[in-house]
């Protein structure tokens, strides 16, 4: 009698497992693990990251908790940007945005860090900026820059440097990474083959050509530059194949092209400026290119050369006492400093690098540039902030539509704003 009641108790027990698990494999679970498709950015012009470091502001808190990244529209409205899965279901307490980059005209390069893990897990994406479409990179990589020792994310707009075109190099861990964009849009990733590397400030001319640590690194070969002094040489994109450099001297500065022929380095100087007497407070500068010409921004001035003629351009020439920011595309360049007159009063000027005498200068005493992002193909994007209530205004100068304004109602501080379209 025992011995049939628990062979009858064992029976059910195995029947109801079965069913159990007939019903456990059969239902669909309300959330998918899928994978990221697409941004919702299709009907906007520019992007904004917020800094979620913030922790005096609870509505930002709330208002990135959505994808932490905001679109500005058409209509001039800052809207929450959806992150949309592969099979179109909405992700966006999966994602916060870290930082974006611009590419061409066509993308842009995006860093997510997933939702709630310690430490952060990183996803990098290449975005196309009419669809929204993103690719993911065959292996998580970003820009980098090295403060204090200790690598982070370099979040300025032009980390990104251009080799041949549509060809595109970032500094990360100790390397240089390289994504390709074919001409019918297939999207590639390679990681470059150099010595080791801790010089996030690396240059890349149209050629392919890699300048880091004091070495021009080409495809068959790495180039000792005997010319370059640690400290006092700055390096800048030539116009195809070479770079050009200034030297600080004890009164001037030395203005050199270099060149490689057979992954040998030639070096001319072009001209040596403010022979005989201190010209400016050189140290400590920054250089670019820009289109056919390369501007060297320094504290008190501006070295431009174009066409290989050089100038010494001082800022008052453009009513400046001071650079506080600068940033350029194909066609401009933009800064923004101290008026040369009144150290209240603050001046956003747009020049023509073709023309240097050919700029625009706007004067303000009521409001100072505290961001702006640039473009290749010209898009200014830039945070007005007002002197007395640090009231923030947000503005995107598109190619063909109008200006858009934005108050920045949601109170957010800003990592990065970027225009896209």
């Amino acid at each position: 009698m025992f011995s049939f009641k628990l062979l009858f108790m064992i029976r059910l027990l195995n029947l109801l497992f079965a069913i159990l698990c007939v019903i456990a494999f059969s239902c669909k679970p309300d959330i998918l693990e899928t994978n990221l498709g697409s941004l919702d950015i299709s009907d906007g012009f520019a992007l904004v990251i917020p800094d979620t470091s913030n922790t005096y502001n609870p509505k930002l808190v709330i208002e990135t908790n959505k994808s932490g990244l905001y679109k500005i529209t058409g209509s001039s409205s800052l809207q929450n940007v959806s992150f949309i899965s592969t099979d179109g279901r909405t992700m966006d307490d999966k994602y916060n945005a870290e930082a974006m980059y611009d590419l061409n005209a066509a993308y842009l390069f995006i860093v997510l860090s997933k939702i709630n893990t310690t430490p952060k897990l990183f996803e990098s994406y290449v975005v196309n900026k009419y669809t929204g479409d993103v690719k993911a990179t065959d292996y998580v990589f970003y820009p980098q820059t090295i403060d204090n020792g200790i690598l982070v994310i370099d979040y300025r707009s032009k980390a990104f440097k251009m080799g041949k075109e549509n060809e595109f190099y970032c500094f990360f861990d100790q390397s240089i990474e390289k994504i390709s964009i074919s001409k019918s849009n297939e999207v590639s990733f390679n990681k470059v083959t150099i010595p080791s590397t801790t010089n996030s400030s690396f240059k890349v001319d149209n050629e392919g050509n890699i300048f880091t640590d004091g070495k021009i690194v080409t495809s068959s070969a790495t180039v000792d530059v005997e010319w370059y002094v640690s400290g006092k040489s700055i390096i800048s994109k030539g116009f195809s194949k070479g770079f050009f450099m200034t030297t600080a001297k004890d009164t001037s500065i030395e203005i050199s092209k270099l060149t490689i022929e057979n992954d040998v380095v030639k070096s001319e100087i072009l001209n040596d400026i403010g022979k005989g007497s201190d010209p400016w407070l050189f140290r400590g500068s920054a250089a670019f290119t820009n289109l056919n010409c390369t501007f060297f921004m320094f504290n008190k001035g501006i070295i431009s050369i174009n066409n290989l003629e050089t100038k010494m351009l001082p800022l008052s020439i453009y009513q400046l006492s001071s650079i506080d920011l600068f940033d350029y595309s194909k066609k401009k360049l933009y800064f923004t400093g101290s008026s040369y007159n009144d150290e209240n009063k603050k001046m956003f000027v747009e020049l023509n690098p073709e023309k240097t005498s050919e700029y625009s200068s706007t004067p303000s005493t009521t409001s100072y540039v505290s961001k702006i992002n640039v473009t290749l193909n010209n898009i200014v994007t830039y945070i007005s902030t007002h002197f007395t209530n640090n009231t923030e205004t947000f503005y995107v100068i598109p190619e063909t539509e109008n200006v858009k304004e934005v108050v920045n109602k949601q109170k957010l501080t800003v990592k990065q704003i970027m225009g896209y379209r």
